[in-house]
Order: structure tokens, then C-alpha cells, then sequence
């Protein structure tokens, strides 16, 4: 694979697109985060959502969503990271969303991970449920991460329901049906 800068895709004059899911607090992007975020809306990108997969990240996502305007916060627990919440974890994520100055616009990056299982399963299906919780009461659409665990994620998925912010399934590998169920669900 070549680091070779490759042409953008031409796009009409008037595009304007929303990238949902950007981990900018990584540390790739520490020297370069301002030309990063400047490139993406000179091609046409008009908002960014910064995500969150566990305390740390998501209140960096609120200081990044801070600094630029059109970046935006998504706060949440990844499945990785389940086995290392804490109440007092659920109840920063909470403070940080309810405050409007904050801009989060999203509950995630929430869901189940089987491919890697860094956290047990049963683990991750209950922080994952008392998640889905906090964005109903936070009223936030969800961002999910389903990877290879498709039949507990649906089941968690419909018994939350019904999602009226919404969602957006990351890091999904199902079929046409799958995504059709879950755009039944609200999202």
C-alpha cells in the first residue's frame, strides 16, 4: 500500500456531507488536528461528529467539539473499553451531555464486539442495555458498533425500542435484511 495523496472524488460545487464518526482525540491526529479538520471542510464536509469510546475520549471529544465550529460530540462506553466503566463513568458521560454548550449530538460509540471479546460477553450486553438507557433519557440517537454479534445486538436493539432520535449503526457488516430491521427500529 502506497501513502501516495490520491485526487478527491469530484463532487458537485454545493455537496455538503456529515462524516458521523471520527475518533480525533487519537494521537495520529495531535500535530496535524486543525489542518485535518480544515481539509475535510474545504472538500465539502460541513459537520463531524467526534466520538467517544470511554470517559477519556469522550470528554477530549467535548474539548475537540469545542475548538471547531461544525465538530460535534458523541459520548459513550465502547464494548472494548466495557469492563473498565464505573458508575462514576456513566455519570460524567451524562453531565457532559446534558450541557448544551458541549454539543453532543449522539450516545455512542455503544454495542457488542464478539470478534475481539476484550470484554465478556454478558458484560457487554449489560452495559450495552444500560446504555441504550442513557440515550433514551438523554433523548440522543445512538451510535452502535455491531461487530459479529448481530443476534444479541437486534434483540437489545428492539427491546429498547422505539429510538425516536434515532440512530446509526457503525461498524456493521450485516445484510440488506439486517439493515432493513434495524431501520424499522427508528433509525
Amino acid at each position: 500500500m502506497t501513502n501516495a495523496k490520491r485526487n478527491p472524488p469530484q463532487l458537485p460545487p454545493d455537496a455538503k456531507l456529515i462524516d458521523t464518526h471520527c475518533h480525533l482525540d487519537m494521537a495520529a491526529y495531535d500535530l496535524d488536528l486543525e489542518a485535518v479538520v480544515h481539509a475535510a471542510a474545504a472538500l465539502g464536509v460541513v459537520q463531524i461528529i467526534a466520538i467517544g469510546i470511554d470517559w477519556p475520549s469522550s470528554a477530549a471529544a467535548v474539548k475537540i467539539a469545542g475548538r471547531f465550529q461544525g465538530v460535534f460530540a458523541a459520548v459513550g462506553i465502547h464494548p472494548h473499553q466495557a469492563a473498565e466503566a464505573g458508575d462514576d463513568d456513566y455519570a460524567r458521560l451524562a453531565a457532559l451531555a446534558e450541557k448544551p454548550e458541549n454539543k453532543v449530538v449522539g450516545y455512542g460509540e455503544i454495542g457488542l464486539d464478539y470478534a475481539k471479546n476484550y470484554a465478556p460477553r454478558a458484560l457487554q450486553i449489560k452495559e450495552f442495555t444500560r446504555q441504550l438507557g442513557l440515550a433514551r433519557e438523554l433523548r440522543l440517537p445512538v451510535i452502535i458498533h455491531d461487530r459479529d454479534a448481530h443476534d444479541d445486538t437486534m434483540r437489545l436493539l428492539r427491546e429498547a425500542a422505539p429510538f425516536p432520535a434515532g440512530g446509526v449503526m457503525h461498524c456493521f457488516s450485516g445484510d440488506c435484511e439486517l439493515a432493513r430491521q434495524v431501520l424499522d427500529l427508528g433509525f
